[in-house]
């Protein structure tokens, strides 16, 4: 399961498993990245 970004006033978050982890802009950039893969494996797979 993917970690789901979220991003608030007070900052972006990582929500994986029910904790809320802070999250920096490069690892927002990383998460979105390897989502993009993932769904673009997901995309050619089918």
């Amino acid at each position: 399961m993917l970690p789901k970004l979220v991003v608030g006033t007070r900052g972006a978050f990582l929500v994986y498993s029910g904790l809320r982890i802070p999250a920096t802009a490069e690892q927002v950039q990383r998460h979105l990245a390897c989502l993009q893969q993932h769904l673009q494996e997901a995309a050619d797979a089918s």
